[in-house]
């Protein structure tokens, strides 16, 4: 899978999550997150994305993909355990890497 298809893939599958859920459920403080909200951490991960899109003609980019796939990881456990009716992609959360 090339960079740029995984990196869609995980935007589309962050968007088909936080469609699902209502303005309450994305700014619910969770104690799977420690009091933080699923809307943070959709916020940090695409403030990686706008990093990225900024930076990109530089050539440098002191960020790694995998803190957004760690930010998702936690969502994931978060909508499994307080949200089980919200339907995740298959590989929600999961490094592309070992899929």
């Amino acid at each position: 899978m090339s960079l740029k298809s995984a990196n869609t893939d995980i935007l589309m599958q962050l968007a088909q999550v936080v469609g699902q859920l209502t303005n309450a459920d994305y700014t619910r403080p969770s104690d799977v997150l420690s009091g933080n909200t699923i809307g943070k951490h959709v916020r940090h991960i695409l403030e990686f994305y706008q990093l990225l899109v900024n930076h990109a003609q530089s050539g440098y980019l002191n960020y790694n993909l995998e803190h957004a796939i760690y930010r998702m990881a936690l969502i994931q456990v978060t909508v499994r355990d307080s949200f089980p009716e919200l339907d995740l992609p298959e590989n929600f959360g999961v490094a592309y890497s070992t899929v």
